[in-house]
């Protein structure tokens, strides 16, 4: 028979085990999550900012503080000519210019579009050689449907707004699991899928705002 202070040694070291493997299993979970925020999820988006910054001075009649928005995504504007042969500064000056508060906000959701059909791009591009980097993008791409995008169509066409959530899931999906997440399996990207799944919702995007062709 074990002498009862031998069994309380053991019941100690059981519990000291126990604890150090669930303090293990809590910081691997906050270190993806620090490195998932440390990629820059929580960093304010300078697209979706300058159309929330033009609609609240568009609706003070504050057009210079408009124009001072959109110089900050210049850059931004600059590469989707580059990437995509579609100049939106003509249109954003014009829109200032006029006044033409309708205007302004249908070229600017044509901007927050065009910041969705990029981070595909890249997505798509990189074969998600980086998982965290490809997440963020996967991330920001759905935010600028979810906020800004999704409005008109689930106005117009609610299943089709559906279909384009389905994707998205398909497209999360296709980026794999490096094995960050305890609750599955890690497992490698399918790079057909995420294509076809951003593919997809760019078609039915498309299908709504048809101006954005243009």
């Amino acid at each position: 028979m074990i002498p009862i202070r031998n069994q309380a040694r053991r019941l100690t070291i059981l519990v000291l085990i126990l604890c150090l493997a669930g303090a293990k299993v809590v910081f691997a979970q906050s270190s993806a999550d620090i490195m998932h925020r440390s990629h820059g999820v929580e960093v304010q988006d300078a697209l979706l900012n300058a159309f929330g910054e033009s609609l609240k001075s568009v609706k003070i009649g504050d057009w210079a503080a408009v124009n001072e928005s959109i110089l900050e995504i210049d850059d931004h504007v600059s590469q989707f000519k580059t990437n995509f042969n579609i100049d939106l500064k003509p249109k954003l000056t014009k829109a200032i210019q006029t006044k033409k508060s309708g205007h302004l906000l249908k070229v600017l959701a044509q901007v927050i579009y065009l910041g969705m059909k990029s981070e595909f791009k890249v997505m798509n591009e990189s074969q998600v050689k980086d998982y965290f980097d490809s997440k963020v993008r996967f991330d920001r791409a759905k935010d600028y449907y979810m906020k800004i995008l999704s409005g008109n169509i689930k106005r117009k066409d609610a299943s089709r707004h559906e279909r384009i959530e389905a994707q998205f899931l398909q497209a999360e999906v296709a980026l794999g699991n490096p094995g960050i997440n305890m609750n599955l399996p890690s497992a490698p990207p399918n790079l057909k899928g995420l294509e076809a799944a951003t593919e997809a919702i760019d078609r039915e995007v498309l299908a709504v705002y048809r101006y954005f062709k243009n």
